[in-house]
């Protein structure tokens, strides 16, 4: 009964803001349609979207108890956003959307690129969906080199999508919509699973002790279970957890003692942990010295910067100096010349990751170099000694 109330008074509501040639009617849920003639120009429909929203909103007493009443507008215009009735309640709709989308308590007005982006988002959800369904879902990986010697020592998984239309598709384009479906905790724990079940076919073609690293959504520490999922995926696979690395994000490192106190459980179990992206995040250098952490991959940034900004040398200095005397290696992303691979050597940094040694790539090719031995030239005499 309270409910219907509720409804009610809103109803009530809208209807004091309009005139009498206009037309309000509930079509379903807390959801409202609302019709308007000759309104004349955009501002004039946006006065009355602010005077609905400050009417609707404010507070609401219904048999003794408060409610907060917030709504979101969606605005669409006939004939300029739709031909027709269905089409025009279409577009209000994807309006109401991203007025929702922007933090509720809002109004959005139709717009027919923000439609057509929302529309493809929502066929990429569809497709992801049945892209976990059907296996659709590959790893490739980065080879880690050592700063020394050039030696592929480890090497990063990253997740790639086989689209039957669209070929190869890359990370930045599903991750972020995973993560919002709330799949990316399934995806996630495939990829370590998938992950294990490679080393172990290394290990079968006479490649052993390739560590592989594989990133880690912050949604995993949501569920409470990270730990022991990864405890049963190397017993159900009998992967060493020394195999194993796990990447985190500096903000996950920092959120909240539980977080890392399932961060010191992994490190329990024997499996790497190490801070991805470093330096670019929420992370203090100072407390690198209370985390449980094995490993910190500085940002690519401070590479690219390093041969032409002497700041960026004093900095990767710096995380490389406090990061040896915590007991924690260090992995520098993006290298793509000889000169910074040997800048990088000179500073102490432990490993290197970036083009110059290779692009992600299949198992197949990893197995070729490791083979080949050293990353480095083999005749130009100019590798780190």
């Amino acid at each position: 009964v309270t409910g219907d109330d509720y409804l009610r008074e809103v109803a009530a509501r809208i209807q004091s803001c309009l005139r009498e040639s206009d037309f309000a009617a509930r079509i379903g849920g807390d959801e409202f349609c609302i019709v308007i003639e000759d309104h004349g120009e955009d501002a004039a429909i946006l006065t009355i979207a602010e005077k609905l929203l400050e009417t609707v909103n404010r507070d609401l007493s219904i048999r003794g108890r408060l409610f907060n009443p917030r709504c979101s507008l969606g605005i669409a215009s006939f004939p300029r956003d739709a031909s027709g009735l269905e089409e025009l309640l279409v577009a209000a709709d994807h309006a109401m959307y991203m007025a929702k989308r922007s933090g509720k308590n809002d109004y959005c007005l139709f717009d027919e690129r923000v439609a057509s982006d929302e529309r493809r988002r929502r066929d990429i959800d569809h497709e992801l969906r049945q892209a976990i369904g059907r296996q659709e879902f590959f790893l490739c990986y980065q080879p880690q080199v050592t700063a020394a010697d050039g030696r592929v020592v480890a090497v990063e998984a990253l997740i790639r999508w086989r689209h039957p239309t669209r070929g190869v598709v890359p990370p930045i384009e599903f991750i972020e919509i995973l993560e919002q479906m709330g799949e990316i905790v399934q995806v996630g724990e495939w990829v370590v699973r998938q992950a294990c079940e490679q080393i172990l076919d290394w290990r079968r073609q006479g490649i052993d002790g390739l560590r592989v690293a594989v990133n880690i959504s912050p949604r995993h520490f949501v569920t409470g279970r990270l730990a022991e999922t990864i405890a049963a995926t190397l017993d159900e696979t009998g992967v060493g957890p020394e195999s194993l690395e796990l990447e985190i994000t500096e903000g996950v490192s920092q959120a909240n003692a539980t977080i890392v106190e399932t961060m010191r459980q992994i490190q329990r179990l024997g499996v790497r942990i190490a801070i991805d992206d470093f330096g670019t995040g929420y992370s203090s250098l100072g407390s690198l010295h209370s985390l449980p952490v094995d490993c910190i991959k500085i940002d690519r940034i401070f590479i690219k910067d390093m041969l032409c900004r002497n700041q960026s040398s004093v900095i990767l200095g710096t995380i490389i100096g406090l990061a040896r005397s915590t007991g924690c290696e260090t992995v520098a992303e993006g290298v793509e010349t000889l000169e910074q691979a040997m800048t990088l050597h000179g500073l102490g940094c432990d490993l290197l990751q970036g083009y110059y040694f290779g692009r992600p790539m299949s198992p197949d090719e990893i197995v070729e170099q490791v083979r080949r031995g050293s990353a480095y030239p083999d005749k130009t005499g100019t590798e780190p000694s």
